[in-house]
């Protein structure tokens, strides 16, 4: 029966990051296996917000080794993942914006770059926007971007080349038990074993461990809208985000927009901050399906009453934000801390294991 030391079950950017975090050549035998192939995954059409706004400002934390580890990576390998540092601003209704000015003194110390704006300072920064009297908004200097689909290629392609072996469209039947412990998988191509299985796919979560779903996440639909602006819109926008309708544009290469959270079903067809989209040409539209934790946080550490295995999802629209540091908490565990330090208690999937109550098992049964 084939067994390695860590086996990531994923399709997408968090699966990625986990097998680049702990492979050690030599030492540890690293498998990725995705149930379809990579790149098949909410991953690929996710934002790709780097240092973006958080309701938690303590998740700064998680999120600001984010682009450094992704520069080092993408200069390993060698190639482009589009990673750019573009900044964000954030804007709020008179109503909403004394939270959000309130979020600036608290992002600094973990080490981010936060402006206050009134009014005015609005329009200085982003004239072509719309702003309603009374807001505000906050200027986030380091926020940045990437290529998600390119980046889960190039990181793919580095992660074979350090040595993680990768075994696409292998469908996770179900985990492998000895009573509390998880000996690995079965696949719809036999089993294979693991010193530690790492679930880092929503859809295998969603079948495999329904009671997590069930009290620790919740199913984010996403929808978004690709734009390509009239000729006279200008130069490239910056990251911006409205907080009272949670609508996200983000610049793309070659002129386009990329336009997050749009609700339709309203009806509402006009752009509440900018006005010179209404005659953009739409490319087409589509919606983003990904699980956030039901707190906030996403889920990262062991598997509630089983050894061997751990979980990594809940991320929402942070995914890229999240993951590097999600690999390293994860090394940490594989490795043999009982509680690896930072932020990784807040983010330990038992936290929901007193609403699911004692005996009541968390894995879906055979």
């Amino acid at each position: 029966m084939p067994s390695c030391d860590i086996l990531v079950v994923g399709n997408g950017i968090g699966a990625c990051t986990a097998a680049l975090s702990m492979h050690e050549p030599g030492h540890r035998e690293v498998w990725i296996v995705a149930p379809t192939w990579i790149g098949d995954d909410s991953s690929s059409l996710s934002p790709g917000l780097l240092h973006s706004y958080h309701e938690l400002t303590a998740m700064a934390d998680l999120s600001s080794p984010a682009p450094e580890v992704y520069r080092a990576w993408a200069e390993e390998a060698g190639e482009d993942i589009g990673l750019r540092k573009t900044g964000m601003l954030v804007v709020a209704d008179a109503e909403l914006a004394p939270r959000v000015l309130g979020r600036g003194p608290r992002l600094r110390p973990y080490g981010l770059s936060a402006e206050e704006l009134d009014h005015a300072g609005l329009a200085r920064r982003e004239g072509r926007g719309r702003y309603p009297e009374g807001s505000a908004g906050l200027w986030l200097e380091d926020a940045s971007l990437l290529d998600p689909r390119r980046t889960i290629d190039v990181l793919t392609r580095l992660a074979v080349s350090r040595g993680v072996r990768l075994i696409q469209g292998e469908r996770t039947l179900r985990l492998l038990r000895d009573r509390d412990r998880v000996l690995g998988i079965e696949t719809s191509k036999g089993a294979i074993h693991a010193g530690w299985t790492i679930l880092s796919c929503d859809e295998a979560i969603d079948r495999l461990i329904p009671q997590l779903v069930r009290h620790g996440l919740t199913d984010c639909q996403r929808p978004y809208d690709l734009l390509q602006p009239p000729a006279d819109f200008g130069e490239e926008i910056p990251i911006l985000w409205h907080e009272r309708t949670g609508v996200t544009w983000r610049p793309l290469p070659g002129g386009w927009i990329r336009r997050n959270g749009w609700v339709w079903e309203d009806g509402e067809e006009s752009d509440p901050l900018l006005p010179g989209l209404e005659r953009a040409t739409s490319w087409g539209r589509g919606t983003w399906r990904c699980y956030r934790g039901r707190d906030s946080r996403p889920l990262v550490g062991p598997l509630p009453g089983a050894g061997g295995a751990l979980v990594s999802c809940g991320f929402g629209p942070r995914d890229f934000d999240f993951a590097p540091t999600a690999g390293s908490f994860l090394r940490r565990w594989t490795e043999g801390e009982s509680a690896p330090g930072g932020m990784a208690p807040v983010l330990d999937p038992r936290r929901f294991v007193t609403a699911v109550g004692d005996g009541e098992d968390f894995i879906a049964e055979d």
